[in-house]
């Protein structure tokens, strides 16, 4: 388990009544707390806003005109008149443009699907590479006891001619490397808490709870929807499909009535009047442009639906075959590898002890046990890295179903 405390990460021995943050409860507060995610919740609110304005008639339209010189030609009467107009869309035109927008809101939330994921497996990969770090500064740490032992013992031997000054200085030169070394690993886990919490709108030494840091080995199951990129594009498509109908309607043209009262007419009957206008649709050039744009945009929209869709196969069998591979390497280090190194560094400390042995083999018997460790929790987190990644490829956050 991790335990991190303000401006460090501290590997500690936590009891197990301690409660402890898994994967998928540090997911859950990213995706509460992330100001992106937030920002992206805000677009979809807009959208549907946007959306529930198109399509609306349009305004009517009121105007007033007078006559200057009436207002000092007493033989007249003040000459005035007021217009109200109303244009009517083509049928079907306002049709198209909540079709669109409404097709909008859909790509607007698989976006924001889309996000929530992309940061869930960010926050799941950051959860693997931490506990591959505390397993790490936990073998470097036994490590480092090993060698303070060795040191001494090196000591204590050069002190009555039973060793050489270079055993001496071997033993204390790989202290000082496996020291830097625990150094080097810590600020790699400040930077990865600090991502983490910047990843909620945290200070970066703000204190986490201790992560319970179980590897994911399960795959997820078959795909049950659609992934949300691809619905993005599909909803994108249909406002797409929205506006080439629109714009073929633009060939036809828009209707005004509207009605005109006139004070400048002797005979009461002549001062109201109601008429009617339409557009005539001459610039053809520019409707015809409008045409082939939203064609070409229709175009490039199938054509990265295909490459998406093929992308997200490719990343769900990649990373599949990653998993299965890892799996095999951990079996592998667990069963042989590790147990044969150990016998070594055993072998070279009797050897040692009976005087048969070197200080510089048990350093190297030592080293290779270290190494060979690292090794298999890097293989364990890599692993489940790699089962987090197929998560998202199928359009899932990591762990979900287990």
């Amino acid at each position: 388990m991790v335990f991190i405390t303000m401006g460090a990460v501290v590997c500690a021995a936590v009891a197990t009544s301690t409660p402890t943050l898994g994967r998928s409860a540090l997911i859950a507060q990213v995706q509460a707390d992330n100001p992106r995610l937030k920002a992206a919740s805000h677009a979809e609110v807009e959208a549907r806003y946007r959306a529930d304005g198109a399509g609306a008639w349009p305004d009517p339209t009121i105007g007033y005109r007078f006559s200057p010189p009436s207002i000092f030609d007493d033989r007249v009467r003040y000459g005035q008149a007021i217009d109200v107009q109303q244009r009517i869309p083509w049928f079907g035109k306002r049709g198209q443009e909540s079709d669109a927008a409404r097709a909008s809101i859909e790509a607007v939330e698989a976006s924001t699907e889309a996000l929530a994921l992309d940061l869930a497996f960010e926050t799941s990969r950051i959860f693997d590479e931490i506990a591959y770090l505390v397993h790490a500064r936990d073998i470097y740490a036994q490590h480092i006891e090993l060698l303070e032992t060795l040191r001494a013992t090196a000591d204590a031997r050069y002190a009555t001619g039973q060793a050489l000054r270079q055993d001496v200085l071997r033993a204390e030169a790989a202290l000082l490397h496996t020291r830097h070394r625990l150094i080097d690993l810590a600020s790699q886990q400040a930077v990865l808490v600090a991502r983490i919490n910047a990843l909620m709108h945290r200070p970066a030494d703000a204190a986490l709870p201790p992560l319970d840091d179980q590897p994911l080995v399960a795959l997820p199951p078959e795909a049950e929807r659609t992934r949300p990129e691809l619905r993005r594009i599909d909803a994108t498509l249909r406002a797409s499909t929205a506006r080439a109908k629109s714009a073929r309607l633009d060939y036809f043209p828009d209707l005004m009535v509207g009605g005109t009262y006139s004070s400048m007419w002797a005979q009461l009957s002549h001062r109201f009047m109601v008429g009617v206008a339409i557009q005539i649709p001459l610039a053809i050039g520019r409707r015809e442009a409008r045409e082939e744009e939203v064609a070409a945009e229709q175009r490039r929209l199938a054509d990265e639906r295909r490459a998406v869709e093929d992308d997200l196969a490719y990343e769900l069998d990649a990373a599949v075959t990653r998993v299965d591979a890892a799996k095999r390497v951990v079996e592998l280090y667990d069963g042989e590898l590790l147990g044969l190194a150990r016998e070594r560094v055993a072998a070279a400390q009797s050897e040692l002890e009976s005087g048969l042995g070197s200080f510089t083999g048990v350093i190297d018997a030592q080293r290779e046990l270290l190494n060979l460790s690292l090794e298999r929790h890097r293989a364990e987190a890599d692993m489940s890295i790699a089962a987090a990644r197929a998560w998202r490829a199928a359009g899932s956050i990591p762990g979900e179903k287990e």
